[in-house]
């Protein structure tokens, strides 16, 4: 964790190496969802049972979070494991780069790949009835990450506030997208969060230009944030900018850890191959701008992605042990401890 929001060579070589594990993070919890879905199609003999587009809600979120590493990565230098996050949706990158137990990550977000595995999906009138499983799950898995994981700005305020009154210097941060700063509970949150001076960063994630056009029709002119009762500092970066985010989450933190009141930070969120075709993957072009600044080689590169998978695969096979020993068994972690 740093207090310091410039960005030098070790920093830059930092940032790449945390993207990295987030990327391997990604991919291994995308095949724990594939592996789950098969195997639950193949239970009720309907093939694949959930779709595998990075555009479908994963592990509990509205979209992957494939291309959003660089952002993840700014934040996380800044914060660490006892900052609290919380959000509406798992934000389980956030978690990973501000030094949340790798296992414990893992284990969550297992825990909703796999949490639908004994019965289909039943949808009544148009409505999801699938019944949650989370009850069944050992309780040594239902509370391993408490801090990764929040219900969104009303809990961060709750988390801030006793942040300041034990004078822990710790840092909430509460993620949410667009639409919820519409909200009036946002408004009131800003202005006691203001009024208080509380160490609360308010990360907007901005995501107009992923949405489809019936999604953008929906939004009603929601695109641009409403006005506040009181002005916070502002913020604002793209998602694919690792070292703009990391320097602008520097700013916000130092200036909230300082006693100096919350701030909003806006991130305009890219995704590799969305509408815009220039958007291009934000750790290949960062390993080419290392590539270029002489930071990384061959050599390093492939230690970095090696050291990565190694720590991923790891975590997966402690986390697939829990859910054996626990009273919510899984088939699919048996084979994999078996193996």
């Amino acid at each position: 964790m740093r207090e310091d929001p410039e960005v030098n060579d070790a920093t830059r070589v930092e940032l790449f190496r945390t993207m990295i594990l987030l990327r391997s993070f990604h991919e291994a919890i995308r095949r724990e969802m594939d592996a789950a879905a098969g195997s639950l199609g193949a239970a009720h003999g309907q093939g694949v049972g959930r779709p595998t587009s990075d555009t479908a809600p994963r592990t509990g979120m509205r979209r992957s979070l494939l291309g959003c590493e660089p952002m993840a990565a700014g934040f996380g230098v800044h914060l660490g494991p006892e900052d609290v996050v919380t959000a509406p949706r798992q934000p389980h990158y956030l978690a990973i780069a501000r030094g949340v137990d790798l296992v414990s990550v893992v284990t969550e977000a297992i825990e909703a790949a796999h949490r639908h595995r004994a019965e289909p999906e039943v949808v009544q009138s148009g409505q999801d009835s699938t019944r949650d499983q989370r009850a069944e799950l050992p309780p040594t898995i239902r509370i391993a990450t408490p801090s990764s994981t929040g219900a969104a700005y009303l809990s961060a305020i709750g988390r801030a506030f006793a942040s300041q009154q034990a004078e822990s210097g710790r840092v909430a941060v509460s993620i949410l997208d667009q639409s919820a700063a519409w909200e009036e509970g946002f408004r009131s949150a800003a202005e006691v969060a203001s009024i208080w001076r509380l160490p609360l960063v308010f990360l907007i994630c901005d995501d107009r230009w992923t949405r489809s056009e019936s999604e953008l029709d929906a939004a009603d002119g929601k695109d641009d944030l409403p006005e506040l009762p009181v002005t916070l500092p502002h913020l604002q970066v793209d998602s694919t900018d690792v070292e703009a985010a990391c320097v602008a989450a520097g700013t916000a933190v130092h200036h909230v850890r300082s006693g100096e009141g919350p701030a909003l930070f806006r991130v305009r969120l890219l995704w590799p191959n969305a509408r815009d075709p220039n958007v291009l993957d934000p750790i290949t072009a960062y390993e080419s701008e290392l590539r270029e600044r002489g930071l990384v080689d061959n050599a390093s590169v492939e230690e970095i992605r090696a050291e990565a998978a190694y720590r991923v695969r790891q975590a997966v096979s402690e986390a697939a042990r829990g859910f054996v020993s626990g009273s919510g068994t899984c088939p699919l972690c048996e084979e994999k401890v078996a193996s």
